[in-house]
């Protein structure tokens, strides 16, 4: 089990990690005004989320949150996440890879990015 936190990410990042529901538990601050929001709070305001999850779970992530259909910033929170594993799990942190990678270049997304065409 590992404890993640994310620190002061877009509130729509948060969102696309919190999709995630097997294995993970996200405990993620507030935009609401009546909890301390900000009243002109939007998707790009910043916020803290945590996650408790499992390993499968972490890799399942990465599988979507790496693939280059996801958002930039978002690709950019999870390769941070890759990064900062190879400290605790470096055996875990090679597994943090894109879905098309870790099927050996087969995506089942309608438009491939084009990372495994050739595969």
């Amino acid at each position: 089990m590992f404890w993640i936190e994310m620190l002061s990410i877009p509130t729509f990042a948060s969102t696309h990690f919190v999709r995630h529901s097997v294995g993970v538990t996200h405990f993620v601050s507030s935009n609401r005004e009546d909890r301390g929001g900000d009243v002109d709070a939007d998707r790009w305001t910043l916020i803290d989320h945590g996650m408790w999850l499992n390993a499968e779970a972490l890799q399942n992530m990465a599988h979507k949150r790496l693939c280059g259909k996801a958002h930039d910033a978002v690709q950019g929170i999870m390769g941070e996440i890759k990064v900062q594993m190879y400290n605790v799990d470096e055996h875990l942190a090679r597994t943090l890879v894109p879905l098309c990678v870790w099927r050996g270049g087969l995506c089942d997304e309608l438009k491939p990015c084009g990372r495994n065409m050739g595969a």
